[in-house]
């Protein structure tokens, strides 16, 4: 069974707190991803929060920036974890994105399209084992 390094994708854009929302939708647009991670500026390798398409469609007021729209709870899988349990902490947790850790660094981000772009190039069998572990 394939892992979560497999299927996971690079960090992507990050970006610090003070990025503009009107930014935030440009990089989004321009890169076609849905979550922006938000990094410490002080300590780059460090993110603090991240920012998705959710969090962007309800904003009002553009003059917003990443630091009022950013969600700081964030939820961790290791890269060499197993699909299932990602879907799993997706699902009990109620979140679109997971960041993938490798000895306490993060590395990537696996988002729920990953899975079910994964899903639907399996077999039926496959496909039975992921929905019933």
């Amino acid at each position: 069974m394939k892992t979560i390094k497999q299927l996971m994708s690079n960090l992507g854009v990050v970006v610090n707190a003070e990025t503009t929302f009107e930014t935030l939708i440009e990089l989004m647009d321009q890169q076609n991803i849905s979550a922006i991670l938000i990094a410490n500026e002080t300590e780059k390798d460090t993110i603090i929060g991240i920012v998705t398409e959710s969090d962007l469609r309800n904003v009002n007021d553009n003059c917003l920036n990443a630091n009022g729209l950013m969600s700081t709870q964030l939820y961790y899988i290791n890269i060499d974890d197993s699909i299932p349990n990602a879907a799993k902490i997706m699902l009990n947790n109620q979140v679109k994105h997971l960041l993938v850790k490798d000895n306490d660094k993060v590395v990537g981000i696996l988002s729920s399209t990953d899975l079910l772009r994964w899903i639907a190039n399996q077999s039926s069998n496959d496909q039975y084992v992921l929905f019933f572990v």
